[in-house]
Order: C-alpha cells, then sequence, then structure tokens
C-alpha cells in the first residue's frame, strides 16, 4: 500500500465529500433530490437512493438502491444504527432533534441529535446523513461532544452497524452473499442464512462450526473479518447471483483513533460494521473528566451501492468510486 500524506488524505476528503456539501453543478438529466417528511419518519429519494429514517433515533430503516431493499427489515437486527459502549453501559441515540442542515435541489442534508438528559452517557451525538443528485451512496457524519457540565464518562466502541439484506428471492441466503476486503484472503462466499442456522456452537462466545454450504467444517466469528482498515478503506458484500453490492468507502481515516495500524470489525456475513472509535484490540477509550470540554467529528464516510455483472466488478467500480 502507498502512504498516504496528510495533504493528500485531505485533498481527497475535501474533493468527494466536503466540496460536495458546499455546491454542486449536475447534469439536468439526474433526478432531484427529494424530501419527505412522514411525521416519525423522513425520506430521501434521487432516483437511485432511497433511504428512510426515524426522526426520534437517527436509525436507517430502509435502504433501496434502485428498487432493491439492501438492508435487513425484520428482528432486532435490522436497518443500520448508531450505539456505543461505555462506562455507562451500551447506548445509543434517542429523543433526537430532526432538523434540515441544507435542502436544495442537488443536496440533501439531514441532522438527528441526541442530547444528554441526565441518564445515560453523557454524551450529545449529532448524526447527519447526506443524499446528493444522481449518487449511488449515502453520505455519513457525525459529532460527538461532552459539554464541561456534563459528568465524567468513557466510551470504548462507538459504531454504526448497517444489517445486510437476505435475498427476496430465495430466503435462505443473502442478498450480496460474497464479502470483499481485497486481502485475497477473506474475499469469498460466506455463510449462508442457512448455514448459520444449522452451525454448531462452540466453547468459545461468537464462534460457531459450520456444517452445512461452501464453508463446511470450517469456524465462522465476526472476528475473523477483522482488517486493517488503513490498508483497506473500501470493504463490503456483493453478489454474482443478484448483480449488487453495498461496500463502506472511507475516504480519509484520520479521525479514528488507533492511527495507521489500527485493525477493527468491518464487514461479515450479515452486517457491515463501521467502528468511529473502538477499543478491540487494546484499542484507546474516549475518557472525560468532570468540567471537561470534548468534541469530535467523524467522517465522512460513504455507504455506497452498485449494480455490476458479478461481485468482482462490484468490488473494484467500489474501489474506483473511492479512489
Amino acid at each position: 500500500m502507498k502512504k498516504q500524506t496528510l495533504n493528500h488524505s485531505v485533498w481527497k476528503l475535501r474533493s468527494r465529500f466536503i466540496a460536495a456539501i458546499i455546491c454542486l453543478s449536475v447534469a439536468s438529466s439526474f433526478a432531484q433530490v427529494k424530501l419527505t417528511d412522514h411525521g416519525a419518519t423522513v425520506e430521501l429519494n434521487n432516483g437511485n437512493v432511497d433511504a428512510t429514517f426515524e426522526k426520534s433515533s437517527a436509525k436507517v430503516l430502509s435502504l433501496v438502491f434502485k428498487g432493491v431493499e439492501m438492508l435487513q427489515q425484520a428482528g432486532n437486527h435490522s436497518g443500520a444504527y448508531y450505539s456505543w459502549n461505555g462506562s455507562n453501559g451500551f447506548g445509543a441515540p434517542g429523543n433526537c432533534v430532526y432538523t434540515i442542515k441544507h435542502q436544495d435541489a442537488n443536496l440533501v442534508d439531514v441532522s438527528f441529535k441526541s442530547t444528554y438528559s441526565g441518564s445515560g452517557t453523557p454524551i450529545d451525538v449529532d448524526a447527519h446523513y447526506v443524499l446528493k443528485t444522481g449518487d449511488f451512496a449515502l453520505y455519513v457524519y457525525n459529532t460527538m461532544e461532552h459539554r464541561s457540565n456534563y459528568p465524567a464518562f468513557s466510551v470504548g466502541e462507538y459504531r454504526v452497524i448497517w444489517w445486510l439484506a437476505p435475498d427476496p428471492k430465495n430466503g435462505n441466503d443473502w442478498l450480496c452473499e460474497h464479502a470483499f476486503h481485497g486481502d485475497g484472503v477473506r474475499d469469498f462466499v460466506v455463510p449462508s442464512i442457512f448455514d448459520l442456522a444449522h452451525a454448531s456452537p462452540t466453547g468459545i462466545k461468537e464462534i460457531v462450526k459450520l456444517n452445512t454450504g461452501v464453508r463446511k467444517g470450517l469456524f465462522d466469528s465476526k472476528y475473523e473479518y477483522s482488517t486493517a482498515l488503513f490498508e483497506h478503506p473500501v470493504v463490503g458484500n456483493a453478489s454474482d447471483v443478484n448483480q449488487r453490492g453495498i461496500f463502506v468507502a472511507y475516504p480519509s481515516l484520520e479521525f479514528l483513533n488507533e492511527g495507521p495500524m489500527y485493525h477493527d470489525l468491518v464487514n461479515g456475513a450479515d452486517i457491515i460494521h463501521c467502528y468511529l472509535n473502538g477499543d478491540h484490540y487494546d484499542g484507546q477509550s474516549i475518557t472525560c473528566a468532570a468540567g471537561e470540554s470534548f468534541k469530535k467529528f467523524y467522517g465522512p464516510f460513504a455507504i455506497y451501492c452498485n449494480e455490476q455483472r458479478d461481485g468482482g466488478h462490484a468490488f473494484n467500480d467500489a474501489k474506483a468510486f473511492q479512489a
């Protein structure tokens, strides 16, 4: 991997994301970005990507790409959401205040801000989602803030989780059955829904032995999908069968807490982890004393969807988008 200078990373960040948020000049043939307020939810649609958000929680309830739902819609593992673990236990945004930060025909930026109210983790989280004309990506960024009048806190894991959809034509498998990391080791067909349902537990939490499918006889765990994020700024899942892909693409990773050697969970059979702060593998927590002010900007990054003739071409297209 070629080393990136700070200036090069910032240039990439600005050229693809920040500049896009400020101003766009888009061909008139593209559908304009439409915002529809449904009361408890709000929807952004540009004709390619149709995303629906829950106002109170900042959760992505649905992400439809060219008519196909890309996220799980049933059960506890559905949609996409922020969450964190720390000194005050598990937390997630709640009672968010919804605002439109920017809206024109070419770009909409919506905000869902959760403010500390005296219980739980003493942080404010302002989650933003951006959709722009003609694009195949949903852009994500946020701020975490600890005000000086808040009590002390510590947060280890701070993340956005995206639960991937099953195949609508085959309930035993995923819409995107092939994981891509780009390292030649973890680019493989993942265990299917059927395979995981028929796997055997082991004596180690979160590890199962597969009894069916292409990986029969092997073990499966979310930790086998961990990767060096600076070496693989694009990861995701795609399909040879359904000709769809969904990827996370980072233009810069300088907001992460562990620097260029940072490893953490990324994608797996049914999930894409976007770890913004992680304490896996001896990672460091964010800590603030009472009376101390702290505010950090995370992102932006993109959840990029595409339509290609097979998974390999989908992955290459996602890498070209990030480059």
